[in-house]
């Protein structure tokens, strides 16, 4: 989605919903209008929930399971993909694992490569984004009415969090987080812990401080630029 012609990108995004249904996806939120440059406004975020309902009501598209079943150029897509997954897959088994292979930054560097593809396609006109390399209006005055947070929320929410903790029963935030610290390193499972740290009002930064302690931190491989 591009910064350029917001309202482009309602259509931008009207086709990949549909590109996402007819391909079978389980769960769809549509992205808003003005997403690439701010929080949603109330209005773009009504927008983009609107578009996903004129698709489920008024396209047809949810009357059959699988409306391109038997579509000789998308089965075709599907092995295409299938084969390059495969390869991919055989590459980070290769190297001994998605850990190590994360580790090694070979994921970051695949993203890295695929965003460099893609952005030199766009500046060279390979790949036409209407309204920014393309069929672009000279002189437009774009206005976005960009999304702002009421002033004092901050200090409003850090007041909250400061109380919450004066008024919790520490004595059992602790005790939580040290069976939860068990858990942890006997390798049990850690879901009734952490459910068990919530309900005595722990914060997320408080239970993450623990397992990090455990596991340690996710520390970014070398750049491959």
């Amino acid at each position: 989605m591009t910064a350029q012609q917001p309202l482009n990108n309602i259509v931008r995004v009207t086709i990949e919903a549909l590109s996402a249904i007819l391909g079978g996806v389980q769960s769809l939120s549509c992205n808003a209008m003005d997403e690439a440059v701010c929080i949603p406004s109330q209005e773009a975020a009504h927008v983009a929930l609107m578009t996903q309902h004129i698709l489920a009501r008024e396209t047809g598209i949810a009357d059959a399971v699988d409306p391109l079943g038997g579509s000789y150029y998308v089965e075709s897509l599907t092995s295409e993909i299938e084969r390059e997954a495969l390869n991919l897959v055989e590459k980070i088994d290769g190297k001994g694992g998605a850990q190590k292979a994360i580790e090694e930054g070979f994921y970051q560097m695949l993203c890295q490569k695929a965003a460099g593809k893609y952005q030199q396609e766009i500046e060279s006109g390979e790949r036409v984004i209407v309204g920014l390399n393309e069929f672009r209006k000279e002189g437009e005055n774009l206005h976005i009415e960009c999304f702002k947070v009421e002033k004092g929320v901050q200090e409003r929410s850090i007041e909250r969090l400061y109380r919450l903790k004066s008024e919790r029963d520490s004595a059992r935030v602790q005790e939580c987080l040290r069976r939860l610290e068990e858990d942890v390193k006997s390798e049990r499972n850690t879901v009734p812990a952490l459910i068990d740290c919530a309900r005595s009002y722990a914060t997320i930064s408080e239970m993450c401080t623990v397992l990090g302690r455990v596991w340690g931190y996710y520390e970014e491989g070398a750049s491959w630029f």
